[in-house]
């Protein structure tokens, strides 16, 4: 099975706009990040690489929240 055919990443609309923000103290603040505005596929493509790597990531219907290698925090958020 594809991870892409994981539910959680198939929940995700491939063709929506999604905007990123970033997070350097564990999501306390946040700050609009310089990835500007990426299609769902892309957000999907970061969570099939967090399921490949072992890696988790938090997700809320379509608001999906990856911690990054650094610690860095990345929320996408779909454009209303």
């Amino acid at each position: 099975m594809s991870t892409f055919n994981d539910p959680r990443v198939a929940s995700i609309n491939p063709n929506a706009d999604y905007d990123a923000d970033t997070s350097r103290d564990n999501g306390r603040t946040w700050e609009i990040s310089n990835r500007g505005t990426n299609c769902g596929e892309m957000v999907q493509i970061e969570m099939v690489g967090e399921i490949e790597a072992g890696r988790g990531f938090d997700q809320s219907g379509p608001v999906v929240t990856i911690t990054e290698h650094d610690g860095r925090r990345t929320r996408w958020t779909p454009r209303a």
